[in-house]
């Protein structure tokens, strides 16, 4: 079996600015430096437990990096496993959800078996299994009646 092959994902960290844009879920978020966080893709679909994972980049690797004039501090990887044929919504809630892992100290934040509650209120809890999900910032989620 081959390496699994990362490549940058530009569409995320735009995701991300969009979460930190938006009044439902930028107040989270306002602390983390986007800037300073890579977005991959893993494109070998190969399975994995986990969807997405949100990485600290440790001090040698951090060293490496800012010789060759990148100053990086978190990478957020994307599963391509979990990602195929799944809506933009489902990948903000994804983004949203590993970007929650940063603390205000740049440290990482575990929350156990369950999810973050917001995360859970707006997209439900089998988010994950669906292919589309509700808005998490709540753009175009219209209220039934």
């Amino acid at each position: 079996m081959s390496a699994p092959v990362y490549i940058p994902a530009p569409e995320l960290r735009e995701i991300a600015r969009e979460l930190q844009a938006a009044p439902t879920t930028g107040w989270r978020l306002w602390h983390i430096d986007l800037d300073r966080i890579e977005f991959v893709r893993e494109v070998t679909c190969r399975p994995t437990r986990d969807a997405g994972q949100c990485i600290v980049v440790q001090p040698p690797v951090r060293a490496v990096l800012q010789a060759r004039g990148a100053d990086c501090s978190h990478v957020i990887v994307v599963y391509g496993y979990h990602a195929e044929g799944k809506s933009r919504n489902w990948l903000k809630a994804l983004v949203y959800h590993e970007l929650r892992h940063i603390g205000y100290d740049g440290r990482l934040i575990d929350h156990g078996v369950e999810d973050w509650p917001d995360v859970l209120a707006v997209c439900g809890v089998n988010w994950r299994e669906a292919k589309d999900v509700p808005d998490v910032t709540g753009a175009g989620n219209a209220r039934k009646p």
